[in-house]
């Protein structure tokens, strides 16, 4: 098992764009005047690429976990940390949210602030913050896959005993979408439901488990195959919004590929020279701001009357920037540190 205080600046990169990605298709699917489908499709895969590399970069703190003999010290640690990364920031959002476009009732505003509005599926009684459906996934992870790991290793003794059980943490859910009936809805009740999807982020973990396993020429064949399936999936975006059995295997496709992509990304690190690293090494900290806050400004602009892109992306940067330093900075500064082993 690996741990690691390394950072990946490819990573950090990859997820800045993750966020611009979403946030534009969101624009785009309010202002662009057609091509639905394609919009929508790149946002998925945007959030598709959140997933894996959530699961990718928490991996090493999942094995500080459960590395230590004092597991349930580090896991309250590991939630700790989580949540005050998390959970300020996305109550700052709601409020927004709340004020903007009305949360509805008090029962409604309150399964979204215990992220329980798409446990089952996403449909709240009133659609207010439309984003939070992925968070949603996130905070229940952190609980549950940790938790899974714990547990089924007290009873499978095995020096591969953690790599095992990912393994079966991934066929449970992806058993789980294939036992969907035919005709279930799959943006609602399957694609955006926390119990369908945790198995999106734990592709990242084990892709990080598995990083220093192959050479990095071996992990190049092996994303070319990976490449050739994901851009079928790709050219056939149309069908998978409308067939299920693609719909089941996406998540899969997606939790391969780009778990893929993040192990050749992370071997590749000696490029902070270069200016455009640093760009986007310091934009990468404005990613979850802008995350949460893309539709907050996208319901200003159209309340306004604007539809400026030029003013879009300026505004959710100035805006990600200000509210980081403002807000996040001293937080972040002060969450717990893990004990050494």
């Amino acid at each position: 098992m690996q741990t690691s205080n390394q950072r990946y600046p490819l990573l950090d990169a990859l997820r800045y764009v993750a966020a611009i990605i979403v946030a534009v298709c969101h624009y785009n699917l309010q202002f662009g005047g057609g091509y639905y489908v394609s919009y929508e499709y790149l946002g998925i895969i945007g959030v598709e690429v959140f997933f894996v590399l959530s699961g990718f970069v928490l991996a090493n703190q999942i094995n500080l976990i459960l590395l230590s003999r004092d597991k349930i010290t580090f896991l309250k640690i590991f939630l700790s940390r989580r949540w005050i990364r998390t959970i300020p920031s996305y109550l700052v959002a709601l409020t927004f949210a709340g004020i903007l476009f009305g949360y509805g009732d008090l029962y409604n505003l309150f399964i979204h602030v215990i992220y329980s509005q798409n446990l089952i599926s996403d449909r709240p009684p009133h659609q207010f913050f439309s984003v939070g459906w992925s968070l949603s996934v996130e905070e229940w992870f952190y609980i549950i896959f940790p938790s899974f790991l714990l547990i089924s290793c007290k009873f499978y003794k095995s020096r591969q005993a953690y790599f095992h059980s990912t393994i079966l943490f991934l066929l449970l859910f992806g058993l789980m979408r294939a036992l969907c009936e035919p005709g279930t809805e799959w943006g609602t009740e399957v694609r955006r439901a926390v119990i369908f999807r945790l198995d999106s982020i734990a592709y990242g973990y084990l892709s990080f488990t598995l990083k220093d396993q192959l050479g990095l020429k071996n992990n190049f064949l092996i994303f070319a195959v990976l490449a050739f399936i994901f851009v079928f999936f790709n050219t056939q975006n149309s069908i998978l919004l409308t067939n299920n059995y693609m719909q089941n295997a996406f998540p899969i496709v997606c939790g391969v590929f780009f778990g893929s992509l993040m192990i050749i990304l992370s071997k590749i690190t000696q490029v902070n020279k270069y200016p455009i690293i640093k760009v986007l090494d310091f934009l990468a900290r404005t990613s979850y701001p802008i995350y949460l806050f893309h539709i907050i400004v996208i319901g200003l602009m159209k309340l306004s009357g604007n539809s400026s892109i030029w003013g879009f992306l300026i505004s959710i940067h100035v805006f990600a920037i200000v509210f980081h330093f403002a807000f996040e900075y001293q937080l972040l500064a002060n969450r717990p540190k893990y004990p050494k082993l």
